[in-house]
């Protein structure tokens, strides 16, 4: 029997186990016995110490008779106790976790309630590790009054950042653990896991791990590394280039435990029976060979070079990286473009309108992807539905649907996009190449991108749900770029979704195009009342795209009144482009803005990105009236006090206009041509007059879907500014 007696002395004493029992908890699927089988053998290969040894084996289904026959023979090597207990691990059935990663893997969770009142502590291990010393040694470390303890894993700061776990909490791998069973018992784990999941279900990849990490990262003590020699630690080129990157271990102490390792983990595609790769795989088998189960494992072909250890998963490349291909469909339509023609700009831009004839020599192109996508998207919104709601679409798709998508995994799981998963109700919204999938969701529209094509292709062919996906006009609090951002503040709590295309690409109409030019459209009196309710409390408010700054956070820029705004634009901006407009036009743009308003200053804001481009404002030397402004001025503090905003295609000139501002656009935004803009570059298919309320309620209402990532929640606009200002509250003792 375990119990917990007071060691050390003076203030700060941590009671510790004296335990006479060595608990040891297994996991595993009844097919996965055999390698269970091996890694038992090892830790009974290597125990000297004096306690009796007790193995409780967690298991989906009882035991068959030949398999508990093997197992009790491996008292042989040394005499244990064997326990099997069939776990119902329902609750974890639709987690995402990492491929080859059994249900079994979540037993450990509910350790608390499957192991006796008069279990204390336990050691759980994986299934897929061996043992090189005596066990006794790892499990009576002391806890220091954490509830686990394990080896920090190799890629610890990255996952953290993904997980929004704090710099100051620990992450574990938790494929060795020791665990504090009594604590777990009084801290109610299994009520705290349960809320946990009805949460976070759709966003957790990494299994039990990541529940741990997140919800105990300060109950955690690390254990000395050779405990759990994992990984790629294993491959000196790795641990070089890694070691104090993406974990804070020491790199003499994994030196020392990749030299002679107690417990040699062999993580992901690392497994010696999938591959050779391992330096230390055919160690494995001498284990397995004690076990009576080596007839039922095929050793792989070895490897031509088994001189490292194979890679995590998470360290590979995103499968998106570099896939450009065009397929049968691809092929077949550009067939209907003439391959001889030649143009002045690259292969997947349209001529860009300028003002002035390019001197540039035409290059000569065979195809052009713009048009083929042009093409896809025109052949697909012949036949789409008449009538489209972001919220219903989400809605009608299945619970944990296949979401094949192009975007990049760190926007996803731990990143700016990481909600869609909860809006959708799935874990599953990645690179998927397959028909079978649900729906297919783009986030960017990369037109040399392998993966982009092939989700264009598999809706296009297969008749799938296709969403173009966008974050919310004011539903991000820090953008992603900012490296000081918790993963809340870099979340964004909203997206706008269409179903035709980017409502921001011109070259074809969106679902947003066709809904405010269809002459039937039209708002209810309570819709319109509540759009202006939110027009004016986004304007009151100071909402804008990112909402981390806040007033008093940058020195206020006392502006001249009735001051003229241009906005600025990077030139590599691809936004310029998909809005029918080129880089040189913002020079042209400022010249104008300047001209027309001789009388007043007009500012040039900076690119988000960085420095303003020079060609941008060439000849500014020459325009009294003109200024180029800081980059942290607050968009806002120009966009209330001015009389006029010039953009190519900004998202602040639709906030301009939310404050009846008049806007000048250059290029063609997707609130441009509905009689509220001063249009030079119109765009002629848009026909109908429109009023900010509803283009407000379209754009934000209709086509948009928000999270609340507390609950986990569906909810409407205005909850999700309710939770932007909570998040501006607890900032404001940082400033």
């Amino acid at each position: 029997m375990d119990s917990p007696q007071p060691t050390g002395t003076g203030l700060g004493q941590v009671a510790e186990f004296s335990s006479q029992i060595i608990n040891i908890v297994l996991a595993a699927d009844t097919a996965f016995l055999p390698y269970t089988a091996a890694t038992l053998a090892s830790v009974l290969r290597h125990y000297a110490g004096s306690q009796p040894l007790r193995v409780f084996l967690l298991l989906n289904e009882q035991m068959s008779a030949v398999d508990r026959q093997r197992f009790e023979a491996l008292g042989s090597i040394t005499s244990y106790r064997l326990e099997p207990r069939v776990v119902d691990a329902q609750i974890f059935s639709d987690i995402r976790s990492t491929e080859g990663l059994t249900l079994a893997t979540f037993y450990r969770l509910f350790m608390h309630e499957l192991l006796p009142a008069d279990v204390a502590k336990a050691l759980y291990l994986d299934s897929d590790l061996i043992v090189r010393r005596s066990i006794d040694i790892l499990f009576d470390m002391p806890l220091k009054g954490s509830l686990f303890g394990g080896v920090e894993d190799s890629l610890s700061l990255d996952l953290k950042q993904r997980f929004g776990i704090p710099s100051s909490g620990l992450h574990i791998n938790a494929g060795v653990m020791l665990a504090d069973i009594e604590m777990m018992r009084r801290l109610d784990v299994s009520r705290l896991i349960r809320d946990y999941l009805a949460v976070n279900r759709y966003r957790i990849t990494l299994g039990d791990q990541q529940i741990i990490g997140e919800l105990f990262h300060d109950r955690i003590t690390y254990l000395p590394v050779t405990w759990n020699v994992h990984g790629s630690l294993f491959d000196p080129k790795w641990r070089k280039a890694s070691l104090g990157v993406f974990n804070s271990m020491d790199a003499d102490d994994v030196a020392a435990a990749v030299a002679g390792p107690a417990i040699i983990h062999y993580t992901f595609t690392g497994k010696p029976w999938l591959s050779l790769k391992h330096p230390m795989a055919l160690l494995w088998y001498d284990y397995l060979g004690l076990t009576g189960y080596q007839d039922e494992v095929e050793r792989p072909p070895a490897t031509p070079d088994p001189s490292c250890g194979q890679l995590d998963k998470a360290e590979m490349p995103s499968p998106t990286v570099g896939m450009v291909r065009l397929h049968g469909l691809m092929r077949h339509l550009l067939r209907l473009v003439d391959r001889r023609r030649s143009g002045g700009q690259c292969a997947d831009a349209p001529a860009a309108q300028t003002r002035t004839p390019s001197t540039a020599k035409p290059k000569p192109r065979t195809h052009h992807l713009a048009i083929t996508l042009k093409q896809i998207l025109t052949d697909r919104a012949n036949g789409a539905p008449v009538r489209f709601n972001a919220r219903e679409a989400f809605e009608a798709l299945p619970d944990k649907a296949r979401v094949m998508s192009n975007a990049a995994r760190r926007d996803v799981d731990g990143g700016f996009a990481e909600n869609i998963k909860t809006a959708m109700r799935t874990p599953y919204v990645g690179y998927w190449p397959s028909p079978s999938c649900d729906a297919v969701a783009v986030f960017s529209q990369r037109l040399h991108q392998g993966a982009f094509w092939d989700c264009i292709e598999t809706a296009y062919l297969y008749d799938k749900p296709l969403f173009f996906i966008d974050v919310a006009a004011f539903a991000s609090f820090a953008p992603a770029t900012d490296k000081r951002a918790t993963l809340d503040e870099r979340r964004a709590l909203g997206f706008q979704i269409d179903d035709l295309g980017f409502a921001f690409d011109s070259r074809q109409a969106s679902r947003l195009e066709r809904m405010l030019n269809d002459p039937h459209y039209a708002l209810t009196e309570r819709q319109t009342a509540r759009a202006r309710r939110l027009i004016d409390r986004i304007v009151s408010g100071r909402f804008t795209r990112y909402n981390k700054r806040m007033p008093g956070d940058a020195t206020p820029f006392n502006a001249k009144p009735g001051h003229v705004v241009v906005i600025g634009q990077p030139a590599r901006d691809v936004l310029i482009e998909f809005a029918a407009a080129a880089p040189r036009d913002g020079e042209q743009m400022v010249k104008v803005a300047c001209a027309e308003n001789p009388e007043r200053q007009v500012y040039v804001t900076q690119p988000f990105e960085g420095a303003l481009e020079t060609r941008t404002v060439a000849g500014r030397s020459r325009l009294r009236n003109l200024e180029v402004i800081a980059e942290d001025i607050p968009i806002v503090d120009l966009l209330d006090g001015c009389s006029a905003v010039y953009t190519l295609s900004s998202t602040s000139g639709f906030e301009a206009l939310m404050r009846g501002k008049r806007v000048v656009t250059f290029g063609q935004p997707f609130y441009a041509g509905w009689g509220l803009t001063d249009d030079r570059n119109p765009v002629r298919r848009r026909t109908e007059r429109r009023t900010v309320e509803e283009l407000f309620h379209v754009a934000c209402i209709e086509l948009s879907v928000y999270v609340n990532p507390k609950t986990g929640k569906l909810v409407e606009i205005e909850d999700a500014l309710d939770i932007i200002d909570e998040m501006r509250e607890r900032l404001l003792p940082r400033l």
